[in-house]
């Protein structure tokens, strides 16, 4: 059964016991005031104010013990009554060693502790971790800290191909994670729990009005109190948007308006949504998270009270005689106490907030340009000032920035992104001076632009023959150069494949799937090559000259026929012709046959045969 704190008081003098590594601080320094707070998704915090400095003697000697050097590890124990138990409601670690001076001459020695987890939120790191889960990922960045307490990770179910902790501490990592997975960070002594809110986990502490309760400031608060979550994300493997609704959390029974009634004040259904491929597992626990975040939103504030070590973060409170609005158990998110002039007050918290981490401390997120110089953001306009002559020997483009220069300075050099760009070889292609870029910059850095492309525009046109016509069902694509003086172009409308490479002069070579032909077309000179189902038609209007260094090998399936209007000539070392059969050499006037020796001889018959006079002729004639 639930119990009054104020039942714990006796004498009213509170029993307060600090130690640091082990040793009791004596009781003849005097601790002003003492504060430990614990709250969900933060470190752990202590102050220890103790009474320092004399002025007479010019020094501040608690500050001078060893034992307050930043490092210790100290413990804050607590009792209502000289005669009760002590109970620890802090361990860390002394960060901070400060003294203080006021106006009035009073001055004091501040030890601010923090939980030995700080370590995670110093440092960002770069890190790629593979085929794990978030709470794979994240109980492996705890273990790999350092830091001596225990974690227990409670398990998520979406596996991740590849995750990346860019530039980031290891503490904004794990918040965006657990945000991102419905869970929460809670550290206790050391202790580190990250696991979805328990709100049936109740404290046996009643708190009620007229009785104990000393302070309070709550509030019912409609505004993310969603009909629905939905959850949309590009599937890339089916081409199409895939989606899933987030599941309604059970939350702390608190008040007589729950967050069903609430949500129809705006009817608001929120939307979550990724183009990047993510897993529909993670999706979901993602739109779970925001339902559950906005549902442990509805009551907020504060209840202050007579001091007790069980208000614990992550369970609930009772509140009592509040009226209907808030009497019910609220979840604790927050734990203060406060030790001041013999009084120890706790004041909880109740209520996530509304947003996440990352959304409440953007400066997890890396500064652009590294926090170096004033980022520049999206993606900006560029002028092309002057292609070459880089003074670097980078192969960068010179250019303006309009909404840096107006267009006026001496311009920035800009990086060329390219298609294609290796040792030796790559795409080649940079723009003409005057021309409209995109322009990105390195780390959002306005120092380091990169050209991401060029511009078209009503002033800056794209030639004739490739002016987009809305009716025209994009089926011809084009690379021009010159304003249009060389162009490649490409068809790839269905049944219908062509490629050309035309000139000013329409010089052209044209490869066509659908006629089945390829074309080398020179209409200045009237030549023409043509590659058809027929053969090779070969058109020449002057001279067709052949040199080649080795041989001239011809065969031919059927015969070979030559013809010319005037003379065919023909000249070489030895000249041999052999026919298979039949050998037959023709004058239609002459025929002339010469040579130092001349040979006529058949190996079977032989027969010389003049149809009008024969003459044989020698210096000597033999015959047999």
């Amino acid at each position: 059964m639930a119990d009054s704190p104020i039942k714990k008081l006796k004498s009213g003098i509170v029993n307060l016991e600090v130690t640091v590594d082990g040793t009791k601080i004596p009781e003849v320094m005097m601790v002003l005031e003492t504060e430990v707070v614990k709250e969900v998704n933060k470190i752990p915090y202590a102050k220890v104010v103790i009474f320092d400095g004399d002025s007479r003697k010019q020094t501040f000697p608690q500050s001078d013990q060893a034992i307050f050097e930043p490092g210790g590890e100290i413990e804050i124990k607590i009792a209502h009554d000289p005669t009760a138990t002590m109970v620890t409601i802090y361990k860390g670690l002394i960060i901070e060693h400060g003294i203080k001076l006021f106006k009035n001459g009073t001055s004091c020695l501040t030890l601010t502790c923090r939980d030995e987890a700080l370590a995670l939120t110093v440092g960002r790191k770069n890190m790629i971790f593979y085929e794990q889960t978030d709470s794979d990922i994240i109980s492996a960045i705890i273990a790999d800290s350092g830091i001596k307490g225990s974690a227990d990770v409670e398990a998520t179910t979406a596996t991740h191909k590849k995750l990346i902790q860019y530039y980031s501490t290891d503490w904004d990592f794990i918040q965006a994670r657990a945000d991102a997975n419905s869970l929460v960070t809670i550290i206790n002594d050391g202790e580190i729990s990250i696991k979805k809110p328990t709100v049936s986990e109740k404290t046996d502490v009643i708190v009620t009005y007229g009785v104990d309760l000393m302070a309070m400031d709550l509030k019912m608060d409609a505004a993310y109190q969603y009909e629905d979550v939905q959850a949309n994300f590009w599937d890339h493997t089916a081409q199409a948007i895939e989606n899933t609704a987030g599941v309604k959390p059970t939350v702390n029974a608190q008040g007589d308006v729950d967050s069903a009634k609430l949500s129809g004040v705006l009817k608001h259904k929120e939307l979550v949504h990724s183009s990047t491929p993510i897993t529909k597992d993670f999706i979901q626990s993602w739109a779970d998270s925001i339902y559950q975040r906005g549902h442990l939103s509805r009551i907020r504030g504060k209840v202050t009270f007579v001091g007790s070590e069980k208000i614990v973060v992550g369970k609930t409170v009772e509140l009592a005689a509040i009226g209907t609005r808030f009497n019910g158990d609220g979840y604790i998110s927050k734990v203060r106490h406060i030790v001041k002039d013999g009084q120890w007050t706790t004041e909880a918290s109740l209520g996530l907030p509304q947003r996440t981490h990352l959304e409440r401390y953007p400066l997890a997120t890396p500064l652009g340009a590294g926090g170096s110089l004033p980022a520049i953001g999206g993606l900006q306009h560029g002028v092309v000032i002057q292609i070459h002559e880089d003074p670097d020997g980078e192969y960068r483009v010179l250019v303006n920035i309009p909404i840096i220069d107006n267009l006026e300075g001496e311009g920035v050099w800009a990086r060329m992104s390219h298609v294609y760009a290796t040792e030796d070889c790559g795409f080649v292609f940079y723009p003409e001076v005057g021309d409209e870029v995109l322009l990105g910059f390195l780390d959002n850095d306005p120092t380091y632009p990169v050209i991401l492309g060029s511009l078209y525009s009503s002033k800056r046109k794209i030639t004739t023959e490739e002016a987009h016509d809305p009716a025209d069902p994009n089926y011809m694509k084009a690379i021009s150069f010159n304003k249009g003086k060389l162009r490649l172009e490409f068809v790839d409308e269905p049944g219908k494949n062509i490629f050309k490479l035309i000139t000013e002069d329409e010089m052209m070579i044209e490869v066509n799937d659908d006629a089945d032909t390829i074309t080398i077309d020179d209409p200045v000179n009237k030549n023409n090559i043509l590659l058809d189902s027929a053969g090779v038609t070969m058109t020449v209007d002057k001279d067709l000259t052949i040199d080649v260094k080795g041989d001239i090998k011809m065969t031919a399936g059927k015969g070979i026929a030559m013809e010319a209007t005037n003379d065919i000539t023909g000249k070489g070392m030895n000249v041999k012709f052999e026919a298979q059969v039949n050998f037959e050499a023709k004058g239609t006037a002459a025929f002339k046959a010469e040579g130092a020796q001349f040979e006529v001889k058949g190996s079977g018959m032989g027969t010389v045969d003049g149809g009008g006079m024969l003459t044989v002729k020698g210096g000597m004639v033999m015959i047999n």
